[in-house]
């Protein structure tokens, strides 16, 4: 197995780990130590950090796939561009807005929620939560992939 393809796997296991830290560990606590307004403020200020983490591993994921085996892998090459642009939109786009939304309801009055904001920031949330299911399914898969058949050079 080459550097790269080494390197692949190590990318790739660090993102699902993460992932799995962040929504089957982290979230769940988080809720269930702090008052709802509390932990959604938490997990608020890390989901930047956490879509960067997704960034850089998707792109790293990506990259050393390449480098291990070139155009040869175009159905795991795809898999890991389709789960980088997933990422980008949920952090770039879906996260972001939700964010916006989420301060404009602190604002207001918390017994009377403007209900079109609110109704805009649960779909964006339910948004969220299915893609970060959807990217992590894609990159156990890709991981799983990864294991049992290393990206390779034609060389080898």
């Amino acid at each position: 197995m080459t550097i790269w393809a080494r390197l692949h796997i190590t990318a790739l296991a660090f993102w699902v780990g993460v992932m799995l830290f962040f929504s089957g560990l982290l979230a769940p606590i988080a809720f269930q130590t702090f008052p709802q307004a509390q932990a959604g403020d938490l997990m608020n200020k890390l989901f930047a950090p956490y879509h960067i983490v997704g960034y850089v591993c998707a792109g790293a994921a990506l990259l050393t796939a390449w480098l291990a085996g070139g155009f040869r892998g175009k159905a795991r090459n795809a898999l890991l561009i389709v789960l980088l642009g997933a990422t980008l939109y949920a952090g770039l786009v879906v996260s972001i807005e939700a964010r916006a939304l989420r301060v404009e309801l602190r604002q207001t009055d918390t017994a009377s929620p403007d209900p079109v904001t609110k109704a805009r920031f649960d779909t964006l949330h339910r948004r969220a939560v299915t893609l970060n299911g959807a990217i992590l399914i894609g990159a156990l898969a890709a991981l799983v992939w990864a294991v049992v058949s290393p990206p390779k050079s034609k060389t080898k």
